[in-house]
């Protein structure tokens, strides 16, 4: 029979120091806002001398056969509809998909009100909460998304916006050659460092560009609230978020003097602000107080802190999270200044750095036809294929597939396939 500890209110390193098997039950207590809050969750333990593994679910599981191996250990929680996985091995992230007014985001490692991604088959707050220490992680990890903008010019570009905490890297996947034919797309980041001379001072610059922003936004206003009139006649919620050709159908019944001005006065708006060039394979990061906006058709992975502010300086359609914008608020803690994108940091013929922040790091691994490559990461990481296949732990890394790697993993990577592979790690620092 599997000893059971009962019902327990947190784990303690205690219950994961022996082998063998062990059986509790915890009333666990959901810290995501509008998730149900507290779940009566069984969970096994099963050490030995070389993994150690777990499993979890809402169903008590059948505890009078005692497993004698991990196979053993894998058929008794299947049987009890528990979701079994190693503590010390890479688990397959399996992300949520949310949809935005300018496209969607695929979310890898979220734990939030409107998703929680999975790692191995386990909501990775379970993971987090409870298995934390033995995983290296006890907190929200590395926040991993891939964007994925419309291709539309107009109903593709994100947010303008900035924050305070948060910082976070893109790696350029795809540039829509709809959208861009020369293939270099765009991201408007930090401000005209050409227009910026053309004021005495930055207070005055600010000012110029406050009240372009709040004329294009009365502009936007009374279009989103005329888009609002007719979806509420179809029957569409005035928050529903449409498909890009429904939308421009909506756009269409409007009078295009209105969408004519629209257009001049975004265009008079975004000349105070830089849009760089950017391609495929190219990183940009994102730091605390920059303000930033993808653009259209550009399909990127995003690595970020799990921080959830913002401010909102403008946007080019009805924002649907929140019923304003914080232009003012948020110049005020601005950078108001010119940017440049960073170039990669190459370490060796392998791998280049992309980003190193105060909280984490991600670094490219391309790998040659049939070449390899060994590595430590000091902490948990975080992987994600961007080409070709690499195989590692009995994994194939393909494109976009992403994995969670707890500590202590000592890593090689083999690339036999007949062409270059390339991935991306990211672990904190």
């Amino acid at each position: 029979m599997i000893p059971s500890l009962g019902k327990i209110n947190k784990t303690n390193p205690d219950i994961f120091a022996r082998e063998g098997c062990l059986h509790f039950q915890m009333g666990y207590r959901n810290s995501v806002p509008k998730i149900k809050n507290i779940q009566d969750l069984h969970i096994l333990f099963y050490k030995d001398r070389n993994e150690t593994c777990a499993a979890i679910g809402e169903t008590k599981p059948e505890l009078s056969q005692l497993p004698t191996s991990i196979e053993s250990f894998f058929k008794i929680a299947d049987n009890s509809g528990l979701t079994s996985f190693y503590l010390g091995k890479p688990l397959p992230l399996e992300p949520v998909t949310i949809e935005k007014p300018w496209g969607k985001e695929i979310w890898f490692s979220a734990i939030e009100e409107r998703g929680v991604s999975k790692a191995g088959g386990v909501p990775i707050n379970f993971l987090v909460d409870i298995f934390g220490d033995q995983m290296g992680c006890s907190h929200p990890p590395i926040l991993l998304k891939i964007l994925a903008p419309n291709p539309q010019p107009g109903l593709g570009e994100l947010y303008f916006e900035l924050h305070e905490k948060k910082t976070e890297v893109y790696i350029v996947t795809e540039v829509n050659k709809t959208s861009w034919p020369e293939g270099k797309g765009g991201i408007r980041m930090g401000f005209d460092k050409a227009k910026i001379s053309e004021f005495e001072s930055q207070e005055k610059f600010l000012e110029e560009y406050s009240s372009s922003v709040e004329s294009y936004r009365e502009c936007r206003n009374i279009i989103d609230s005329k888009i609002d009139e007719i979806k509420n006649t179809m029957g569409f919620g005035k928050d529903q978020i449409l498909n890009p050709t429904a939308y421009q159908a909506l756009l269409s019944k409007l009078d295009q003097s209105l969408i004519q001005k629209e257009k001049t006065l975004r265009e008079q708006m975004n000349e105070y602000t830089k849009l760089h060039e950017i391609g495929i394979g190219d990183s940009i990061k994102g730091k605390p107080l920059v303000p930033h906006s993808l653009q259209h058709g550009v399909r990127v992975v995003e690595f970020q802190t799990p921080h959830y502010e913002r401010y909102i300086l403008s946007f080019g359609q009805k924002v649907v999270t929140q019923d304003h914008w914080d232009t003012r608020e948020g110049l005020k803690k601005a950078k108001i200044q010119s940017v440049e994108i960073e170039e990669p940091k190459r370490i060796d013929k392998y791998q280049d750095i992309l980003a190193e922040f105060d909280e984490f790091k991600v670094v490219r691994i391309s790998l040659p036809a049939g070449g390899s490559y060994e590595i430590k990461p000091d902490s948990y990481c975080l992987i994600m294929g961007i080409s070709g296949t690499t195989e590692f732990k009995g994994y194939s890394i393909c494109t976009e597939d992403a994995f969670f790697v707890p500590t202590d993993n000592l890593l090689t990577f083999t690339n036999s396939g007949d062409r270059e592979s390339c991935f991306l790690i990211a672990e904190e620092s």
